[in-house]
């Protein structure tokens, strides 16, 4: 049974990944791209960050901003690390 499970997971996926590798190539061919509006999208959020903590109020750590500057950080280096294989 496990095994009859195992072959279905590996079919689905060998199917998957065909399916995907049209897409795959678009994006390789327009990575810089890609990540040049990623960038400009992640400096409007740092600047609507910025503009909404000029209030009087306290706020709390920026989490969501934070967490688009890691994931933009790791595109950056999967891109990098991409290109030197």
């Amino acid at each position: 049974m496990v095994a009859a499970a195992l072959s279905g997971a590996t079919s689905g996926i060998a199917v998957l990944a065909r399916w995907f590798e049209p897409l795959h190539a678009y994006l390789h061919g327009h990575e810089v791209w890609i990540l040049g509006i990623s960038a400009a999208l992640v400096a409007a959020g740092g600047a609507l960050e910025a503009l909404a903590r000029r209030g009087a109020h306290a706020h709390g750590f920026p989490w969501l901003f934070s967490i688009s500057v890691a994931c933009f950080l790791i595109n950056v280096a999967i891109i990098v690390a991409h290109r030197a294989i």
